[in-house]
């Protein structure tokens, strides 16, 4: 499996251990649900993408610094007011920050 697409499925919270079979995914789409938080996501050693758009989330996933794969994260549309807790990611290539959202409510 490449990618997993779990998006718009109203998820408030799910256990780590629900992705261990996934664990070769390269790309999680996580968007349009209820998550406040994400659960450690390092047992997905190959992940590059991540979409987080349209949660919760009032900061920066702590997780994100035990991905080194990541290339593209997706932020948009959370409750995130700064910027603070990102850690350096080395592979990173497209980052959607949380500041367009915040540019757009104003």
């Amino acid at each position: 499996m490449q990618w997993l697409d779990l998006s718009c499925n109203f998820v408030h919270s799910f256990e780590t251990a629900h992705l261990a079979p996934f664990r070769h995914v390269t790309a999680l789409y996580l968007g349009a649900n209820e998550l406040a938080a994400v659960p450690d996501l390092s047992a997905l050693v190959h992940l590059q993408e991540l979409h987080l758009n349209n949660n919760r989330l009032t900061a920066i996933p702590e997780t994100l610094q035990r991905l080194p794969e990541l290339r593209k994260l997706d932020l948009r549309s959370n409750r995130i007011r700064s910027a603070a807790g990102l850690p350096p990611l080395p592979k990173l290539q497209r980052y959607v920050s949380w500041k367009m959202t915040m540019q757009s409510q104003h």
